[in-house]
């Protein structure tokens, strides 16, 4: 199968949504499917700068018996105009987690570029890894302190991560920013409000290999793929609902007022 390039082929005007940094998120209900002892988080993400640390993705839950469960992708702002990328997973009161800062990869993440970002965590084998278009970025980290522990009540998030997640209700959230002064166990402020555009969310209930990450890198999916358990291309174009291509419809909703943009995106639109 021949890979896209995206240095070579033609980017093609799509629909994307374009969050703020402020208060833009995305909503989707809890779900057990959407948090699978094993998995793969994908994105594709462009950083807009900000002063603050932004979560693209996030399913976390902390309470006081267990601590944290589950996982985020996280972007870390430079005044360079590069991001610290991290994926990090939780299974104890400090969590674990892979990635390592842009300055120091080979794969940098600058602003105003889209970049697309995976995390994998293997049950049996206790390991996680992160890439960063389709590239290991760090080695494979095996936990053996405490394996990971998925969230098992909170929300799954696009463009945000709060700490409201003691709420047994609570609903996943995508793009959010942290302010490291402010943020307290506990709290039902929202913080890691991510500020820039996110592509094409996929969640996968295995660990993909890298092998597999880079076959669907610049396609947008079906729904129907071996694994997929929640897909979120985010080109609805108008609304406040985004929609899951699979079958098991966890769909999303809107909160705040990110903006529908036409971008070019690294993606066959067919």
């Amino acid at each position: 199968m021949m890979l896209y390039d995206p240095k070579t082929r033609l980017e093609c005007l799509q629909s994307v949504l374009e969050f703020d940094g402020k208060d833009d998120k995305i909503e989707i209900p809890y779900s057990e499917i959407l948090n699978p002892t094993s998995f793969t988080v994908e994105a594709w993400v462009m950083c807009k700068g900000g002063f603050y640390g932004g979560m693209p993705v996030s399913s976390y839950e902390w309470d006081a018996q267990e601590g944290s469960k589950g996982y985020t992708l996280f972007t870390i702002p430079w005044l360079t105009g590069e991001n610290w990328c991290e994926f990090w997973i939780y299974g104890t009161n400090m969590g674990g987690y892979s990635g390592i800062p842009t300055g120091f990869s080979p794969s940098i993440v600058q602003n105003d570029v889209w970049t697309h970002l995976a995390g994998t965590y293997d049950e049996q084998s206790k390991t996680h890894s992160f890439y960063v278009n389709g590239e290991l970025s760090a080695d494979p980290i095996t936990i053996g302190f405490e394996p990971y522990k998925p969230n098992r009540s909170s929300v799954l998030r696009i463009g945000t991560g709060d700490r409201a997640d003691l709420n047994p209700r609570a609903v996943v959230q995508l793009g959010d920013s942290f302010n490291p002064l402010s943020c307290g166990v506990g709290s039902s402020k929202e913080y890691f409000f991510f500020k820039g555009l996110i592509a094409e969310v996929r969640i996968w209930n295995k660990a993909r290999s890298q092998k597999q990450i880079q076959a669907n890198l610049y396609r947008r999916l079906k729904g129907n793929e071996s694994g997929l358990v929640g897909y979120w291309p985010l080109n609805e174009g108008f609304g406040n609902q985004v929609k899951d291509k699979t079958a098991n419809h966890n769909n999303g909703k809107i909160f705040g007022h990110p903006t529908w943009v036409a971008a070019q995106i690294p993606l066959d639109f067919n």
